[in-house]
């Protein structure tokens, strides 16, 4: 069986979070649905700082194909690259593995904790 286009995307961005940043444990869901997908990237040890999660983000970046644009309400289709496997949204977040939040079984409300906005 084959795999969808977010299934492939979360399996390639887990890899490449693992070899470039090993410090992390990072939990990588995929979702599609009705207009759109996405890759949810939950980083369960919390980010040290504003820095770390920014070079994360610059490296996810890669896996959308656009980017939402709230002055016009629209999506700009702006990052294409058919070579690989991409998602409308890629969404990271700071997270800590046991704890309960917004996210599943793992919190996101944990920037200020770690002071990281």
């Amino acid at each position: 069986m084959t795999k969808s286009t977010p299934a492939l995307a979360a399996t390639q961005i887990r890899k490449i979070l693992k070899e470039k940043f090993p410090q992390y444990k990072f939990s990588v869901t995929s979702s599609s649905y009705s207009m759109g997908s996405s890759v949810d990237v939950t980083n369960l040890n919390g980010f040290a700082s504003q820095q770390e999660k920014d070079e994360v983000k610059k490296v996810l970046r890669k896996w959308e194909y656009g980017s939402f644009d709230g002055m016009v309400d629209g999506y700009n289709y702006d990052n294409r690259n058919d070579a690989i496997p991409q998602v409308k949204f890629v969404m990271l977040y700071n997270g800590i593995a046991g704890v309960s939040g917004g996210y599943g079984k793992y919190g996101t409300d944990f920037d200020k904790l770690q002071g990281v906005a």
